[in-house]
């Protein structure tokens, strides 16, 4: 049971930035690592803690024991939060990664490479090859050549990557280098990603605080109860629109913004980790 102002505090963001500023549970654990201990001291948040406060009724009052609790989130901020959880699981119940790499590395002509699973009828291994090898991609029927790289084993695929992290890491030039061009290339992919999602975000964000507006607005005496009601049905109908039109993105692609932006974090860390590096004439491998 929640009693302690602060941490009331911290389940309110939880979810408000869960369900009004549309960040998934991820990006929420990234800051709470960041900026907040647990109930326990610790300063690493799970995802699973998180996805239980966002079950967990006692936020507005519901004990399982029967006890009332104080509220600390009104019950339609509940809903809306176990809804979109509801939701992200529905569509999330068929994913599968079999390597840390699929997905993240692209061929020299653009596109990503890929997993062919491996068949144990075929006592055939699993392979990583180039899109743009395939005849069905939509660059070879659209007339483009195919690509020539031949596919590669998984194993020798991680190996190769590995052994290139290797050689980036042992050179803080070379490693600044490699951090620059992800972080461009990211970048370039987060713009591509936020172009539809971003305005969306950014509109529910001003609509959510001209809703809390509105309410001071009434308590300070500017606008009577008639006009609070209308104001705010209409500012709530705006908000619904908006998350309607959000929820047709599915949350892997959410998910993926949420990743990108973190990953851009973390190269700059690297950056300035390289640049550092530098400046005292040490190896990537020694600095500690």
């Amino acid at each position: 049971m929640v009693k302690d102002t602060a941490e009331a505090k911290v389940v309110s963001s939880i979810f408000t930035d869960y369900v009004e500023r549309r960040q998934g549970v991820r990006l929420l654990q990234d800051r709470l690592n960041r900026t907040v201990l647990t109930r326990k001291g610790r300063s690493v948040w799970s995802q699973s803690v998180i996805h239980r406060m966002l079950r967990n009724p006692i936020y507005i009052g519901r004990h399982a024991s029967g006890i009332k609790a104080p509220p600390i989130i009104s019950e339609e901020l509940f809903d809306r939060a176990l809804a979109r959880l509801t939701r992200n699981r529905r569509l999330h119940r068929h994913t599968e990664k079999i390597t840390p790499l699929q997905g993240l590395v692209d061929c020299h002509c653009g596109a990503t490479w890929r997993i062919e699973r491996a068949k144990p009828a075929r006592k055939s291994p699993a392979y990583m090859y180039c899109f743009h090898r395939r005849l069905q991609s939509n660059w070879v029927t659209g007339g483009n050549p195919r690509c020539t790289v031949p596919p590669i084993r998984l194993d020798r695929f991680e190996q190769i990557i590995h052994a290139a992290f290797r050689e980036a890491f042992s050179d803080p030039v070379r490693f600044k280098l490699v951090v620059e061009n992800t972080i461009r290339d990211l970048k370039r992919e987060l713009i591509e990603k936020q172009a539809d999602i971003q305005p969306l975000r950014d509109e529910l964000t001003k609509v959510s605080d001209r809703i809390r507006r509105i309410s001071r607005e009434y308590l300070e005496g500017e606008i009577d109860q008639e006009e609070l009601d209308r104001m705010r049905e209409r500012a709530r109908q705006r908000r619904s629109d908006l998350e309607d039109q959000l929820a047709k993105y599915s949350p892997t692609r959410i998910d993926e913004l949420e990743d990108l932006e973190r990953l851009i974090r973390g190269a700059e860390d690297h950056i300035r980790l390289a640049e550092t590096r530098k400046r005292l004439g040490m190896p990537m491998g020694e600095f500690s």
